[in-house]
């Protein structure tokens, strides 16, 4: 099942915004923050608290890392516009 977010990035973002390098910098922040949240929910389903803990701190740093790239497209759009 993929996110709101994802559908977006995938469908209409990705056909207009695709040729966008600060959009295409998104992918690897976007990919990482899914594969950590998958990894917090098994460490905590196998009880790995101090795991799950660390690996939440690794998910705030890519939030902002991703927050960070999208304020980057959203400069980049603005930009092209003007």
């Amino acid at each position: 099942r993929q996110s709101s977010f994802g559908r977006w990035y995938e469908g209409a973002g990705k056909e207009s915004f695709g040729q966008v390098s600060a959009f295409q910098e998104i992918g690897s922040p976007y990919a990482a923050l899914h594969l950590t949240a998958r990894g917090i929910r098994t460490a905590v389903q196998t009880g790995a608290r101090d795991e799950a803990l660390r690996q939440g701190s690794d998910l705030s740093r890519i939030e902002q890392e991703l927050l960070s790239k999208l304020d980057e497209l959203s400069a980049a759009i603005g930009q092209k516009q003007n």
